[in-house]
């Protein structure tokens, strides 16, 4: 868990874990262990999210991202609001080349 202020003196909790696969079931886990949190940043470039961890995520108040996305998310004013590539990634879904 890391606390990040920015140089407009706004406050994020952010938890960054290591999830393969980060489904709605690591993010209640990760609310009932830390209680509040701004951001949930899981794992590296091959790492993905369902869209149900999304959805519970965005319910609880929490945006959830890869490590590119909270660095593009950071340098916003809304930062909550960033969607990542202008969409939620959903790796129910196949990938191209898969």
């Amino acid at each position: 868990m890391f606390t990040i202020t920015d140089d407009e003196d706004r406050t994020y909790e952010i938890l960054l874990l290591n999830e393969y696969r980060m489904g709605s079931a690591a993010v209640l886990k990760a609310i009932e262990e830390f209680g509040n949190i701004d951001f949930i940043v899981f794992g590296g470039n091959w790492n993905a999210a369902t869209s149900e961890a999304y959805k519970v995520a965005k319910e609880a108040g929490i945006a959830l991202f890869d490590y590119s996305g909270i660095m593009g998310a950071l340098n916003l004013k809304d930062p909550k609001g960033y969607k990542q590539n202008e969409k939620e990634k959903d790796s129910d879904k196949p990938k191209e080349g898969a």
